[in-house]
């Protein structure tokens, strides 16, 4: 016969979970590992690892990584429940200099989380079928770079970029089939988005909305947007290739009542094809298109929004070749 015993455990007032069955008891406890110490649900990474074995199913976080520490998971998987409190798969805490790679991670609220922190390196990872993002830098992460990553499937966004995590490069991963934004960057200056390949999702490949010098380069976009979006401003998209839609420059209504409006942005070369939507300004003003190469069947359209033109806008376009 199975029961639970509540118990509480000293300092800091730690409850802790003991569940009997028969003669056996399995404590569910958090630890340190890394180096010679094997790593199981929960603990955190405070010496370099390599994994040698899977890790899960977490109910849980799957793994916190400190300042300075490479977790290589060696193409292991770390696998959650699913369920509410599998919130993070592995979870970069307020963390500098800390390299999370090779993992695959799933089955989690966010798959890998970086809060705080900065000049983190992610990479050669596989982030999928998490309940709501692939990759997310939060609480002013900055100066991160997430390098040839592998994220899909995921049920909200693949990358987020939060408010305040400035300076973040996105190189060369490979974002798909994620469910609403493929990569959302919210309120945050100085991202750099370039060489990645985005494809098939609901909503945008690319979504910028409040932020500011972006920089977004030769990046290969499949059945989904670039969207820039409110009050953002000195973003540089250059040389992107989109195929099945186009970019959109929106004005965005505040929850104050409020209207705010793209401008000053700039697009450079590249091309779009096969859609008719290829540039669409809704009340954004002061933007530029140059070289911009677009297919016969491509329409620019320029309306007005939140009591504001689609005014100053200067489009200069080629034929696609």
């Amino acid at each position: 016969m199975k029961s639970a015993l509540l118990y509480w455990t000293g300092f800091g007032g730690l409850l802790a979970l003991l569940l009997v069955a028969g003669t056996g008891v399995r404590v569910a406890s958090a630890a340190n590992c890394g180096g010679g110490t094997a790593c199981k649900c929960g603990d955190t990474v405070i010496r370099s690892t390599t994994l040698s074995r899977d890790i899960g199913v977490c109910t849980g976080t799957g793994l916190r990584v400190v300042s300075g520490v490479t977790l290589d998971c060696a193409k292991r998987t770390i696998t959650g429940s699913t369920l509410s409190p599998a919130r993070y798969g592995v979870l970069v805490d307020s963390a500098k200099g800390a390299t999370v790679k090779n993992c695959r991670v799933t089955g989690f609220r966010k798959g890998i989380r970086l809060a705080g922190g900065r000049e983190n390196e992610i990479t050669t990872n596989e982030v999928f079928t998490n309940h709501d993002y692939g990759i997310e830098m939060a609480a002013g992460s900055a100066a991160n770079r997430i390098a040839r990553n592998s994220v899909w499937n995921n049920r909200d966004e693949g990358i987020h970029v939060g408010a305040g995590a400035h300076d973040n490069v996105l190189l060369d991963n490979v974002v798909t089939r994620n469910k609403h934004e493929n990569i959302y960057v919210l309120d945050s200056d100085g991202t750099q988005i370039i060489g990645n390949t985005i494809t098939t999702n609901d909503s945008a490949a690319i979504f910028l909305k409040h932020s500011n010098e972006t920089y977004v380069a030769r990046n290969t976009v499949f059945y989904g947007a670039i969207y820039v979006r409110g009050d953002s401003a000195d973003n540089t998209l250059e040389d992107n290739a989109l195929r099945g839609n186009g970019y959109y420059f929106q004005a965005y209504l505040e929850t104050s009542g409020d209207w705010t409006f793209p401008h000053d942005n700039a697009v450079i070369d590249g091309k779009v094809e096969n859609t008719k939507t290829c540039l669409r300004f809704e009340g954004a003003y002061d933007n530029t298109v140059d070289g911009l190469m677009l297919d016969d069947e491509c329409q620019v359209t320029m309306v007005p929004m939140g009591g504001h033109d689609a005014s100053g806008n200067v489009v200069h376009t080629l034929p696609l070749q």
